[in-house]
């Protein structure tokens, strides 16, 4: 049986069950008594995905490699107006993969910066995985003045859509079109208002120590020095919001502010980074996007971005010692990016996204489209192919970022209740 028809056959013995075993939608559950609001929530996803790699044996055995899963997610919120609010995302997940090489991805920064306690991997083995993990399990209380958050929770200081450079917690990649559910990690967070206007917020995640021999490479042990402590004041300033943070992320001092707002009532502009200090053998070296656009009233939305790397190279032959030795997660190797996109609707049940991806370091570049139709209110497809261009690499002899990049066609079929 070819590497094809085999992932066929496990998506199909996969589905089926939970298609034949598929309750209504009484299994959605909403109630509310006085100032307390219970909700549940699902979400089932069901992906396949093809790869056409480059001829690079070192990186890629197969020709073609295909992939295939299915998620389930529950959630559930209970909140009450005042005060309280309670926060439990739990996914299931099955995949299997033909990918039998180490493959370029396994080079990125891939660690999740969070414990596996709320991890368990009942399937583990070379073409197939299988977990249920804890994405989200928080509590918050607030106030007219004040908010706090415990538990395992979505972070996200990011104001740029592309390139996040100030998103340290599980960034989404430029070419992400589906952002529906962030990762959680374990943090405290508490946020109060310092004026009508301006906003404090102070952040402590916690980290974990390495365990190669982990699927996510750490361990329930934590370290203390790959702790996170980080301190944001948000203000608004005429048309423009300003933030500025500081702190301590993964070991290392950073400096960084934001900025958000419109020019001539016609240009949206968003622009963030950071800069990490005192620290020798790190020095100067900014990360620092800037982003623009504007959405015309058929919904037209263009998009370009700019990205400086500080701690990239604009030498090919480096980009896997860049990408082992990053001090971020970002898995950007190459000094200069410059992203171009745009999304439009199509019709209330069409819409579509595209953008390209361009290493100007080594004029590699990487466009990827998504379509989305929606069969109903609760069920959508999404269609989505990714072509990278660039020169192909020999080996370890690396000659461009993009170049090792598969071509990859995928399709998703996503139900909520």
């Amino acid at each position: 049986m070819c590497k094809l028809s085999k992932t066929v056959f496990v998506i199909s013995c996969i589905i089926l069950p939970a298609i034949i075993t598929a309750t209504p939608a009484s299994s959605f559950y909403q109630r509310q008594t006085g100032d307390w609001a219970t909700e549940f929530r699902g979400n089932a996803r069901l992906l396949g995905i093809i790869a056409n790699n480059p001829a690079n044996s070192f990186f890629y055995q197969n020709e073609m490699d295909s992939t295939g899963g299915l998620t389930g997610r529950f959630l559930l919120d209970i909140s009450n107006d005042d005060w309280f609010a309670f926060e439990l995302n739990v996914y299931n997940q099955i995949t299997y993969s033909s990918l039998e090489s180490k493959g370029y991805p396994s080079f990125t920064t891939t660690e999740k910066k969070r414990s596996q306690v709320f991890e368990n991997q009942y399937i583990d083995n070379q073409n197939a995985d299988g977990r249920i993990v804890v994405d989200r399990i928080n509590v918050s209380l607030y106030s007219d003045y004040a908010e706090i958050t415990l538990g395992r929770q979505a972070v996200s200081l990011a104001t740029t859509f592309y390139f996040t450079p100030n998103d340290f917690f599980y960034p989404f990649s430029a070419q992400n079109f589906y952002r529906i559910y962030k990762s959680g990690v374990d943090a405290a967070r508490v946020e109060t208002k310092l004026g009508n206007l301006t906003q404090l917020t102070l952040l402590a995640v916690l980290g974990y120590k390495v365990d190669s021999e982990s699927n996510n490479r750490n361990s329930t042990a934590m370290d203390n020095d790959q702790n996170s402590y980080l301190v944001r004041i948000l203000s608004v300033l005429t048309n423009f919001e300003i933030a500025v943070l500081a702190g301590k992320v993964f070991g290392q001092n950073m400096l960084g502010m934001s900025l958000q707002g419109e020019l001539f009532n016609w240009i949206g502009i968003r622009a963030e980074g950071h800069q990490s200090v005192l620290s020798d053998r790190l020095g100067w070296n900014p990360l620092f996007t800037i982003e623009f656009d504007h959405r015309y009233a058929n919904s037209l939305n263009p998009k370009i971005a700019w990205f400086h790397n500080g701690i990239g190279t604009d030498k090919p032959s480096e980009y896997l010692k860049v990408l082992q030795e990053s001090t971020t997660i970002l898995p950007y190797p190459g000094k200069s990016y410059l992203a171009i996109g745009t999304s439009y609707e199509f019709s209330p049940l069409l819409s579509g996204d595209i953008v390209a991806i361009v290493n100007l370091g080594d004029n590699s570049w990487q466009v990827s489209a998504n379509g989305i139709y929606s069969v109903n209110n609760e069920t959508e497809i999404s269609l989505l192919v990714s072509i990278p261009f660039g020169t192909e690499s020999n080996g370890l002899d690396v000659k461009s970022e993009f170049g090792l990049y598969p071509a990859t066609a995928g399709f998703e079929l996503r139900s909520y209740f």
